[in-house]
């Protein structure tokens, strides 16, 4: 194993080694009895990088966080503060004297102040509650000084207590869903109504048309499938540019073919969707397009290809 690996792995067995379940179980319980007030974050330098990326991961499962900035807090940012909120100050050393006065400013807003901190710092006693991420030492290849494994042992305190909040509240996936709406994550969850061919675009025929018919209607309305209706208005069939293909692969004569109705290629069993509702990561992945109902009414064709594209 090479040094740098090693560092890392030591750095971790070390934070689990000494973590303290009470002190995440009280920290997590904190943030929880503050749900429904304001939760800031507080810090200087690359503290307030780390700062940053634990409000974002709260805010995204529903906590009012957010992070204060040090250079304009004491310039009337302040006034965003009110009592009864909460202030995570975050310092690695524990000592950071910039933050001193800052507090003390905060403290006379009436708000509980917990300090995040990997050492028993000074701050410390200016603050209602300590908290510490352990850590032994930095890499060596940054001269033990850089936060280097401190930051990596504070991202693991992060999710650490992250994941005692989300047991202890029982929050669910669904809300961390609802607040991430797009990208990788948030796209399956979205709604097939969200990627439909809307019915004005989609090509409608008899079943006693001709095949033919069927594959100029479809080339006209640049789509690649045609819905079957019969002349009680009742959907009776679906084709796909796919179902012709095959259907021209098994037969050679291409007059007969040509000739021949939709009836004879349309698929009556087709795959439909009843709820407009349904979500995407729901939906048979073998079916490119798929009709979409709406109590019993026909409204638009699922596809597929726009749903990959978005």
């Amino acid at each position: 194993m090479s040094d740098f690996k090693k560092e890392i792995v030591d750095s971790v067995n070390y934070y689990f080694d000494n973590v303290s379940n009470e002190q995440k179980e009280k920290f997590a319980s904190l943030l929880i009895e503050h749900r429904y007030t304001n939760i800031f974050f507080l810090g200087i330098g690359k503290s307030y990088n780390q700062a940053v990326a634990f409000s974002d991961l709260l805010r995204s499962i529903s906590f009012p966080s957010g992070v204060l900035d040090s250079s304009k807090l004491l310039h009337g940012d302040i006034g965003c503060v009110r009592g009864g909120d909460l202030v995570v100050v975050v310092s690695n050393s524990g000592n950071t004297q910039e933050l001193q006065l800052q507090i003390e400013s905060l403290k006379k807003k009436k708000v509980d102040i917990a300090l995040l901190s990997s050492k028993n710092g000074k701050l410390k006693d200016l603050c209602d509650y300590h908290f510490i991420f352990p850590v032994e030492k930095e890499l060596s290849a940054a001269f033990n000084k850089m936060p280097t494994l401190s930051s990596l042992n504070f991202n693991i305190f992060c999710n650490d207590i992250l994941s005692v909040v989300i047991d202890k509240f029982g929050i669910t996936d669904q809300t961390y869903l609802k607040n991430h709406i797009n990208g990788d994550i948030g796209l399956p969850y979205k709604k097939v109504q969200d990627f439909l061919i809307k019915e004005s675009e989609c090509y409608f025929v008899l079943q006693t048309a001709s095949l033919k018919d069927v594959i100029l209607g479809m080339n006209s309305k640049h789509i690649g499938c045609c819905c079957v209706f019969d002349e009680d208005h009742n959907m009776v069939g679906f084709v796909t540019d796919r179902d012709i293909r095959v259907f021209f692969e098994n037969n050679n004569e291409l007059a007969e073919i040509f000739s021949c109705s939709v009836s004879e290629v349309m698929n009556k069993d087709f795959f439909r969707i009843n709820d407009k509702n349904t979500i995407v990561k729901d939906v048979n992945k073998d079916y490119n397009y798929a009709p979409v109902f709406d109590r019993g009414k026909f409204i638009g064709i699922f596809d597929r290809e726009f749903y990959n594209k978005s």
